[in-house]
């Protein structure tokens, strides 16, 4: 698979590599990637400023949407042909922020986006309906996080049961 690893910081260091295809795991999801956005934490994790002792090589990109092409043993919540976009921290599903769910974001301590598949875990996803196009929706979920998280992270709290509707205003 082609993908984009962090091996040293760098923009000039950002190269497209061919990696071994990712092998589909108990309760994950295997996502064929459609597009991706570039966020200024991204560039930041590539550069090394945001994160100067990041384990590397990384893939980076926190926000991308894609359609699920594989789903692991136990999964029941999406499958195959879903599109989905990856959620930032892949281990924070609900209630107050902690530092165990923090160690799960996408692009700094687990693998990211910028590449053609990514392996998530099958409740680090949330679908989004046929109408928008996939880099719409990927948008739209960094845009809420980012006004929800803009009066600082102990005022957001999540709700497993969150949904979108076409209407929502941001």
């Amino acid at each position: 698979m082609r993908a984009y690893p962090i091996t040293q910081f760098g923009v000039d260091h950002l190269k497209q590599a061919d990696l071994p295809m990712l092998q589909i795991a108990r309760g994950m999801a295997l996502i064929r990637i459609h597009a991706v956005s570039l966020n200024y934490r991204d560039l930041m994790m590539v550069k090394g400023l945001y994160n100067p002792k990041m384990a590397l090589p990384r893939i980076p990109c926190s926000d991308g949407a894609g359609e699920i092409v594989a789903i692991g043993e136990g999964v029941s919540r999406v499958q195959v042909g879903d599109r989905v976009c990856g959620i930032f921290m892949q281990r924070w599903l609900d209630g107050p922020l902690t530092a165990e769910r923090s160690k799960a974001a996408l692009g700094g301590d687990i693998d990211g986006m910028l590449a053609e598949y990514a392996l998530l875990d099958a409740d680090g996803v949330v679908r989004f309906p046929e109408h928008p196009a996939s880099w719409l929706a990927g948008s739209v979920v960094e845009r809420e996080y980012t006004l929800l998280s803009a009066s600082g992270p102990q005022a957001l709290h999540v709700k497993r049961s969150c949904t979108w509707s076409r209407s929502r205003s941001l």
